[in-house]
């Protein structure tokens, strides 16, 4: 391999943690888990025609998968009860940066809509 493809590879190292969010992020939202839960249930089924591979209620996660053209999008989320109508959301997204962004975005407009509030952020 010549210096050009060393270069290539290192770049790509250094610059795969912003292209890609593989890293956990942890969001508060001011709902209950239950109704956390049950929306991102369907912003993923029916929304994102994405596939639910694994989700249980009790243990408050979901993993979900989804063939985005591009690449196939991988997602982990754990809901935490923090406090009466306070969850955390923990989310894995293993995927584009801007993709994570928008989904979460998208996911923050249905709670909105569906829950006739407005979360800060």
């Amino acid at each position: 391999m010549d210096h050009r493809g060393v270069i290539f590879i290192l770049l790509i190292s250094f610059f795969s943690h912003t292209l890609f969010a593989g890293d956990d992020e942890k969001i508060i939202y001011p709902l209950k888990k239950e109704i956390i839960y049950s929306t991102m249930v369907r912003y993923l089924a029916i929304d994102n025609e994405a596939k639910i591979s694994e989700k249980d209620i009790e243990g408050a996660y979901i993993i979900f998968s989804k063939d985005d053209k591009e690449e196939i999008i991988i997602g982990k989320i754990e809901l935490i009860e923090r406090e009466e109508k306070k969850t955390e959301m923990k989310i894995k997204f293993e995927g584009a940066i801007y993709k994570k962004n928008r989904f979460l975005k998208k996911f923050k407009e249905k709670l909105e809509e569906e829950q006739d509030i407005k979360i800060g952020g």
